[in-house]
C-alpha cells in the first residue's frame, strides 16, 4: 500500500511539475521569440549523458562554424559540464534555458525538456525553425552501415548508432585552442596556472576519469565492472617510468589516488565553475587519458589526445580518434577464460554485446598485470577479422589482448 502512495504522489508531483514547465515554455518563447526568429534556426540541446553532449555540441560547432546564425538552447544536466558549451561557443549562440546539477529523484530537466517541446505548438513560426536531432544528423549525411548491437530489453539485435561516421566528422572538422571562446579559454588558462602551473611544468600531464556506476541498465551493468585498484597501478608506473603528473577528475574515486605523489585530485578546486572549466582545459592539454568505458574520452577524442581505455564492454565499442588503444574485459565461458581467436570462431554473439548469463557468460575485469600491460602499450595490434557488421570492425583502434 505504502508503495502504490507514493508511486501515486511521485506522478502527481512529476504532473504538476510538467504543467509549470509548460508555462515556463510558453512564457520562454513569449520573451525570446524574436531573437529565435532573428536566427536562421535553433537547436534545443538536452542530454543527461556527458558522452551525448559532447556529440551533440561538437555537432553544432559544425553547424555553427558553417553559419554562425544559428541558435542553441541549453539544458544542463547532473552528468553533464556546465562550462562546455562556454568553451565551445560565443555567448551569441547560447540561451542557457535550465539548469539541475544535483543528483536528485525528479529528472527535472527531462520533463521541462518535453514541456518546452509541447509548449512550440503554441508558436507554428518558430517551430519551423528548429533543428531537430533527425534533422541535425540529415544535414550532417549520418548513416548507418549496418552496425547491430544487442538490445537487452527487446533479447536481439538492433541497429546501433554508428559512431564510426562521428569518428570521420572528429578526424575531418579538427578542433583546436584557436576553435574555443579565447576568454573562456583564457581564464581556464590562468586557473590551471595559478594552482599546478608549478607541480606540472616539465612533466608529462595525464587525466584519469573512470567511469560512475549511474545505471542498472544491462549494457550499462556490463561497462561498469572494473578494478579502480588496478588502475592506481597503471598509473603508479607512468608517473615512475615516463615522468607525468596525473590529473584525477572524477570525485568519487578520490580515495584511490589521495595518497600517490604525482596524483592531484581535481576535487581540491573548491569552486565548481573553476572545477569543471579545469576539467575540459586539462582534457584539452593532456598527453594522455585513461578511463574505463566512459564517454568522458569524447572531450580528449576533439582533442585528438592519446587515449587508452580498459575494461571495454566487450568486444562491441572500440574508442572514437585513430590509433587509440582499448583493452577488452576478460570474458568467460562456463568458467573458462575464452581467448580471441575462440571468439571469433565460436563466440561472434560477443562482439555483438550479446553477453547472456543464462547461456554462462561471465565478464571479469581487467587485472593488475593487465592494466599495466595496457598503459606500457605492450603487444598492440590491429584486428582485421571482427565481423563486420560490428561497431569494432568499423573503428580504427588498436587492441591488446592479454594471455593472462
Amino acid at each position: 500500500m505504502i508503495k502504490y502512495f507514493r508511486r501515486f504522489v511521485y506522478i502527481l508531483i512529476c504532473k504538476s511539475l510538467y504543467i509549470c514547465f509548460y508555462l515556463k515554455g510558453i512564457l520562454f518563447f513569449l520573451f525570446n521569440g524574436n531573437k529565435i526568429k532573428a536566427k536562421k534556426n535553433f537547436f534545443i540541446l538536452h542530454h543527461s549523458a556527458f558522452g551525448w553532449q559532447v556529440i551533440f555540441a561538437f555537432l553544432m560547432k559544425i553547424l555553427i562554424k558553417e553559419n554562425e546564425n544559428i541558435l542553441i538552447i541549453n539544458f544542463t544536466s547532473r552528468r553533464n559540464n556546465p562550462a562546455l558549451m562556454d568553451f565551445l561557443f560565443m555567448k551569441k549562440n547560447i540561451i542557457e534555458y535550465q539548469s539541475n546539477i544535483k543528483n536528485t529523484l525528479i529528472d527535472y530537466n527531462k520533463i521541462s525538456y518535453n514541456a518546452l517541446i509541447s509548449s512550440l505548438k503554441n508558436f507554428p513560426k518558430i517551430k519551423k525553425k528548429i533543428i531537430t536531432i533527425e534533422k541535425l544528423y540529415k544535414i550532417l549525411n549520418y548513416e548507418n552501415n549496418e552496425v547491430y548491437i544487442w538490445d537487452f530489453q527487446e533479447n536481439k539485435l538492433n541497429k546501433y548508432f554508428d559512431y564510426k561516421w562521428l569518428d570521420n566528422l572528429i578526424e575531418k572538422h579538427k578542433i583546436n585552442h584557436k576553435d574555443l571562446n579565447q576568454k573562456t579559454l583564457r581564464i581556464a588558462k590562468k586557473i590551471f596556472d595559478i594552482y599546478f602551473g608549478k607541480r606540472a611544468l616539465g612533466k608529462n600531464i595525464g587525466s584519469i576519469s573512470l567511469r560512475d556506476k549511474v545505471s542498472k541498465y544491462m549494457s550499462d551493468d556490463l561497462r561498469q565492472i572494473n578494478n579502480p585498484k588496478n588502475y592506481v597501478h597503471g598509473v603508479k608506473w607512468l608517473i615512475k617510468n615516463k615522468n607525468y603528473i596525473f590529473f584525477n577528475h572524477n570525485p568519487n574515486y578520490d580515495n584511490y589516488f589521495k595518497n600517490i605523489k604525482g596524483v592531484i585530485n581535481l576535487s581540491i578546486v573548491k569552486n565548481k565553475l573553476e572545477f569543471y572549466r579545469l576539467n575540459i582545459y586539462i582534457y584539452s592539454i593532456n598527453k594522455l587519458f585513461i578511463s574505463t568505458h566512459s564517454g568522458s574520452h569524447l572531450v580528449a577524442a576533439l582533442f585528438r589526445r592519446k587515449i587508452i581505455l580498459g575494461d571495454v564492454w566487450p568486444l562491441s565499442q572500440g574508442v572514437s580518434g585513430k590509433n587509440n588503444i582499448i583493452m577488452p574485459h576478460n570474458i568467460y565461458y562456463k568458467n573458462k577464460k575464452l581467448f580471441l581467436n575462440e571468439i571469433i570462431k565460436n563466440h561472434k554473439n560477443l562482439f555483438f554485446g550479446n553477453v547472456d548469463k543464462e547461456l554462462g557468460y561471465e565478464v571479469r575485469p581487467n587485472t593488475k598485470k593487465q592494466i599495466i600491460d595496457l598503459v606500457k602499450q605492450t603487444k598492440k595490434r590491429k584486428i582485421l577479422n571482427f565481423p563486420k557488421k560490428s561497431l569494432s570492425y568499423l573503428r580504427d583502434n588498436y587492441y591488446i589482448i592479454s594471455k593472462e
